[in-house]
């Protein structure tokens, strides 16, 4: 890295900044807010172009140049106005690479502990071949967040493209992040404040899941135990004719897919846990204009989603609930209002991501996220639904708690999930309570509705590990 010239000038953080900045302060040596992604490149690179393009990226990213000092005892965040960074590059040409050994070594990296007073994101580029390369990159959470890394992925794209075809046209800065801190601060001028504030305190009234399978909720780890598993093209599309029926259907498709997975989420966590109010954590995006949606930086912020369930509930019914709910979660979740006791009513959290990556610079590439192994310790269950590389197959992420759950527990947890998922596809038109819920050793026999997902052994597929 280059000299750096650091602007005399301090902001404060905005809300959810300040949270993620005390729980990395509280575990100051885990790697609890590491968002990597690796993209698998299939074509050649023109390695210094790349570096060029990614320096450039730098420069136009305000968010990226961001760093973190105490100051006075209160966290400030600054901006460096030049942060030279040359991109690493890595030979493996010379050896036989497989798909476990990327991702072995992506996980190994992504433990790596960031100084929140320094450079806060790490880019590297790994040659595999002539014509296969792999572009690893890891930003702490305080700089980013998903909807940021579709944007600097497409920008790097482009600014490749152009420095590979002798265009040295400027492009666009994004817009400074810490407009953002403005228009958070503006929102605390509003007249219904208060009205807003109150309900919220209606919703985080209420207290979080106390037991799981008979198990207690309380956790004091961070490892955490990450399951994934690909919905097969058939399943992922009858989740979105589902999300076309009039009980789900609201005004984008996105918000009624949303709604389909809370409703799974509510009923899954009410059978195994006995409770009928629920409470979950989801995040806001907190991009309402075309200029913040075109913005760097970390945005979102949780807010709290209720339900109450009983076993003879209606699938359809829930549903429709959850689409009202989330209707008033939407108008209410002001940016800047959450507080960090709010955790204290939820731990669990559903992250639906509706972003994708593209090729990269005509080139064909594959998006893996690469989980850090950590959670915050109030956290017990994250379920992250995506489709990052536009496959029409959701992509599911079980990130489960280590300290609460046992190995069969952690491979349980997606299995009767699915379970719910196929019976609920089947026939909306149910009680929550009807379904069973099998038991792991009886999976095999439980393969009819789900062709592509069992085409291995039922536990290896389920419960296979993606880093």
């Amino acid at each position: 890295m280059k000299n750096k010239e650091i602007i005399n000038e301090y902001f404060d953080l905005t809300q959810s900044q300040l949270m993620i900045w005390i729980g990395q302060r509280l575990k100051p040596t885990v790697p609890l807010y590491n968002e990597a992604l690796i993209w698998q490149l299939e074509g050649p690179i023109d390695e210094n172009c790349f570096r060029q393009a990614f320096q450039k990226l730098v420069d136009l990213s305000q968010s990226m140049r961001l760093t973190f000092i105490e100051f006075d005892g209160q966290p400030k965040q600054q901006v460096v106005s030049n942060l030279g960074y040359q991109v690493e590059i890595l030979d493996w040409s010379d050896r036989a690479v497989s798909q476990k050994d990327i991702l072995d070594w992506a996980s190994l990296q992504t433990q790596k502990i960031f100084d929140l007073s320094k450079c806060l994101f790490e880019s590297i580029l790994i040659k595999i071949s002539e014509d296969r390369y792999i572009w690893y990159f890891n930003e702490h959470h305080l700089i980013t967040d998903s909807w940021t890394q579709s944007l600097l992925f497409k920008r790097l794209s482009n600014l490749y493209e152009s420095i590979k075809n002798g265009d040295r046209s400027e492009y666009d800065h994004f817009h400074d992040y810490s407009t953002f801190l403005d228009f958070e601060r503006n929102q605390a001028k509003y007249s219904n404040r208060l009205k807003i504030e109150n309900y919220w305190k209606e919703k985080v009234s209420r207290k979080q899941l106390r037991t799981i399978y008979g198990i207690p909720t309380r956790s004091s780890s961070t490892e955490s135990k990450r399951i994934s598993l690909t919905l097969s093209s058939d399943i992922s599309g009858r989740i979105r004719q589902l999300a076309d029926s009039k009980e789900a259907r609201t005004w984008s498709k996105d918000l009624s897919i949303f709604n389909i997975f809370s409703a799974l989420l509510f009923t899954f966590l009410h059978r195994v846990s006995g409770e009928d109010k629920i409470t979950m954590g989801s995040p806001i995006h907190n991009r309402p204009s075309k200029s913040l949606k075109e913005t760097t930086g970390m945005f979102i912020e949780i807010f709290p989603l209720t339900a109450d369930l009983s076993d003879k509930k209606m699938f359809c019914d829930l549903i429709a609930e959850v689409r009202a709910e989330t209707t008033e979660f939407i108008k209410n979740a002001v940016p800047g209002v959450s507080q960090p006791d709010w955790s204290k009513a939820y731990n669990v959290i559903l992250n639906y991501m509706n972003m994708s990556f593209e090729d990269f610079s005509g080139i064909p590439c594959e998006t893996t996220w690469i989980h850090s192994n950590h959670i915050d310790t109030s956290h017990i269950l994250r379920l992250q639904v995506h489709d990052f590389n536009s496959s029409g197959k959701f992509q599911l992420h079980f990130d489960l708690n280590m300290g609460i759950f046992s190995n069969y527990q952690i491979e349980t947890i997606p299995v009767h999930f699915v379970a719910l998922l196929d019976a609920f596809l089947d026939n909306p038109n149910q009680a929550l309570g009807q379904p069973p819920l099998v038991a792991l050793k009886k999976l095999k026999k439980s393969a009819r509705s789900f062709p592509d997902l069992y085409k291995k052994s039922v536990i290896d597929l389920i419960a296979q590990q993606a880093i």
